[in-house]
């Protein structure tokens, strides 16, 4: 047996009123009432309550009518000459119900989690930029090509050189000759080691200037 506590309409008015004034688990309808039908009261259903599975029962509901009636949301529907099929259509609609529940919450779960997560990522992001933007230091991203892909604004304060003027060029062409030929790059691809090489790069003075860097390997966002 399933526990239940019911209750019963006959009018549309009332069929509204039920569905405003507490949640229900089940809606088991006669297709057809002498003020109102079953497929009006799916209708209604489906436009204010769509999570509640929704049960026809007829005397004398053509497989036409009932294929209809899935159609437009029902969740099952029994003819009263088997009403024994009652209790397995509701358990069946209830436990539909609970698993589409239990998706739902964990799909809203997962998206709550993404959601965080990109909260993260952005902070990070931009804690990133901010570092990019006012360190000291030189920053810089080269490709396999050993191009400079990426500059940081202290390029301008250390060597003379803007980022604009360097981006695109061969990492090379800022070396001093003897040092063109020391690779900048970790000691593998996986970006967990870390490696100092010390190269002497032009100051667009002229001159020249020790600079100390620290590689590792990594890919652009």
């Amino acid at each position: 047996a399933i526990a239940h506590v019911f209750d019963r309409v006959w009018t549309e008015a009332d069929f509204v009123a039920a569905l405003d004034r507490r949640r229900h688990d089940l809606i088991l309808a006669d297709y057809t009432l002498p003020s109102f039908d079953g497929l009006s009261a799916l209708k209604i259903a489906q436009a204010r309550a769509p999570q509640i599975p929704f049960i026809l029962a007829s005397a004398t509901l053509s497989e036409e009518a009932a294929i209809e009636a899935m159609r437009r949301g029902a969740s099952d529907f029994v003819v009263k000459e088997r009403l024994r099929r009652l209790p397995g259509a509701v358990r069946r609609a209830l436990n539909e119900a609970a698993e589409r529940s239990a998706r739902e919450r964990a799909e809203r779960r997962l998206e709550d989690i993404n959601a965080h997560l990109e909260t993260i990522i952005d902070e990070r992001t931009g804690e990133r930029d901010r570092i990019w933007r006012l360190s000291q230091d030189l920053f810089a991203v080269f490709d396999l090509q050993d191009r400079i892909l990426s500059a940081n604004p202290a390029w301008k304060a250390v060597l003379g050189w803007s980022p604009a003027a360097v981006e695109g060029r061969a990492n090379a062409d800022f070396k001093y000759p003897a040092d063109r030929d020391i690779p900048i790059r970790p000691a593998d691809q996986d970006g967990d080691a870390l490696v100092d090489t010390v190269v002497r790069y032009s100051h667009r003075d002229g001159g020249y200037r020790w600079i100390a860097w620290r590689a590792a390997a990594g890919t652009m966002a």
